[in-house]
């Protein structure tokens, strides 16, 4: 069984959500609540991440990216967008759409891709991505 990417993107959100909603004089409750949730992740996902079947360097790159050295390749995200924008065979009008996360209140990135995916062919994905 193939380990789900969006497993990955699920703990990184939850630990993006308290950091969101927790004051800096907080840190300490926030440190354990972060400990608490990745022991849960983690005791949730062993069965799936102990498989032969899973890559577990493809996990733990996907969680550590910044261990990679070999993997840097120094994308910023104006960048990364124009990349995405040619990737997805995305016309004009759609890469306005991806270019919004640069205003400030509209999120980040990965926002403007998912916002502007969900409204073209290609947001629905056939196959679940996997690690």
């Amino acid at each position: 069984m193939p380990f789900l990417f969006s497993a990955v993107t699920d703990l990184l959100q939850a630990l993006e959500d308290n950091a969101a909603s927790t004051k800096t004089a907080m840190k300490g409750w926030l440190d354990q609540k972060n400990k608490d949730h990745i022991v849960s992740w983690v005791k949730s996902y062993k069965i799936t991440v102990d498989s032969p079947l899973v890559d577990a360097v493809a996990v733990l790159s996907a969680l550590f990216p910044d261990k990679r050295t070999d993997r840097v390749y120094g994308l910023q995200a104006p960048s990364l967008s124009k990349i995405l924008g040619r990737c997805f065979k995305l016309g004009t009008a759609r890469i306005k759409k991806l270019d919004q996360w640069k205003t400030p209140g509209n999120g980040d990135l990965g926002l403007g891709v998912e916002r502007t995916l969900r409204e073209t062919e290609h947001g629905q994905i056939l196959n679940p991505v996997t690690l």
